[in-house]
Order: C-alpha cells, then structure tokens, then sequence
C-alpha cells in the first residue's frame, strides 16, 4: 500500500471518529438539556366547593374542585384558576341536555414550580341503573399560565400516542391478570388503542406518567377504575421534561 493510499484511508478513519464522538456529545446534550422540575412549588392549592342551586337547570351538579393560591401576584392568581373553570365548564355543558346529576371530585397529583397535575373524577346520572363515572386529567403550566394538553409532555418528533399505547396495552393486560380483573381482548385492544380519548386521563406524577381507565373502558363497571404507571426511565428519551421525584402535593 502507498503512503499516499495510506494517509488518505488514516485521514478517512480519523474523520469518522471524530463525527462519531460530535454526534454523541450532540445526542448527550439533547438528552440532558431537558431539566428537572424544581421544588417547592410558590402555587398553593386548596378545595373549593362547587354547586348550582337554580332549580331552573336540569343538571345538577355539586362536588370540589381545586383553588390556586398565588400571593405573589393576584393577576396569575385568577388566571389559574380560569383555567380550572373554564375546564370544568366543558365538562358540565356536555352533560346539561342528557344528564341529572354530577358530582365532580379531584385529587393533586403532582406539584412543581414549574407545573401541576390534577385528576378529577366526574360522575353523572343519566337515569340508569347507576351513575356514568370517567376520569379525566388537567395538567397546568405554572410557568406560560396555560393547561398542558397531552401532546405538549412530548418531544414533537415523536408518535406519542402510539408509544404510550403499546406500553399501556402491555402493562394493562399483566396488571388485569395478577389483579384477576375480568376482561377480554377486544376491551383492551379498544381501550388502549393510540386515540385521544383512551388517554385524556393521562396524568405527571413525581415517578413519570400516570393512566387511569374509566370503568368499561378496559374492563366492567363492577371492576371500577384500573390505572397503570409508566416509569419516566421508560420514556425519558420522548419527553420534554423530568418530573421531581419529591413533587407530591
């Protein structure tokens, strides 16, 4: 072999090496340029009682909901808790025509400075043999003051939906089975499918992402609510943060 020859193929190597070792460096700081959530959090949240009492409106509805507390500045203050209202409004008006009674109940989840997770638990009377109960998750950003839609959690690259339903349909269908819940194949293979709906109770906790299934959703009503975890070790390369793990309410 040449010198020539020789060089060309040393100088060829050395280039690869050295793109290698940028690319990982790049790829390294990608990962770590997501930062975790700091604590504690300067939002206070406290319940409220909610309630109509005009006997003018068909639906009744009565239960708690979440306040925040903002002393720093009253302005932040309301807009919160706008959103709180402007949450639960939606979810009162597309029972108003069909439903009589709601009790709405919540739980904190998770809370930072820079954000919080809520899950609510709406439950509505439509005259049957027993209240229609489902469950649904408001995530808020402390930081822009807005709610945290789903696809917001996760890198825009990324087909979400279909990550979290190929964990959800294999961690669903272990936990129905060491818990003995009564269940078939279609209900999960529906209940978890890649689509919105299956997932607007998708909540942060201080380990990573929480899902909870409304009852007929993956199993019967009698069954009630099931839930899994998703670990954020699991898909900490798709999402746009890092919960604290001393984030609890």
């Amino acid at each position: 072999m040449s010198h020539k020859v020789f060089k060309k193929i040393f100088t060829l190597i050395t280039s690869m090496f050295f793109c290698s070792l940028l690319l990982t460096n790049c790829s390294q700081k990608k990962m770590n340029s997501v930062k975790e959530d700091t604590i504690p959090s300067t939002v206070s949240i406290s319940e409220k009682n909610i309630e109509n009492e005009s006997s003018d409106e068909r639906l009744i509805f009565h239960g708690t909901i979440p306040y925040f507390f903002y002393p720093q500045c009253s302005d932040t203050e309301n807009l919160l808790n706008n959103i709180v209202k402007s949450f639960i409004e939606k979810e009162i008006l597309q029972w108003t025509e069909t439903g009589l009674e709601m009790l709405i109940e919540y739980e904190t989840l998770y809370i930072s400075k820079e954000k919080c997770s809520v899950s609510f638990t709406f439950s509505v009377d439509l005259g049957g043999a027993h209240p229609n109960p489902y469950a649904k998750s408001l995530n808020v950003d402390f930081t822009s003051i807005t709610k945290i839609e789903n696809d917001d959690l996760f890198r825009d690259d990324v087909d979400y939906l279909g990550i979290v339903s190929k964990y959800s349909k294999l961690a669903v269908t272990k936990h129905l089975n060491e818990n003995s819940v009564a269940s078939n194949n279609r209900w999960i293979e529906d209940g978890t499918a890649p689509i919105e709906e299956n997932y607007q109770s998708l909540s942060i906790i201080p380990v990573g992402l929480l899902v909870i299934f409304s009852p007929y959703q993956i199993a019967s009503y009698a069954d009630g609510f099931q839930s899994i975890v998703i670990p954020y070790e699991d898909i900490q390369d798709i999402l746009l943060f890092k919960p604290n793990t001393m984030g609890y309410p």
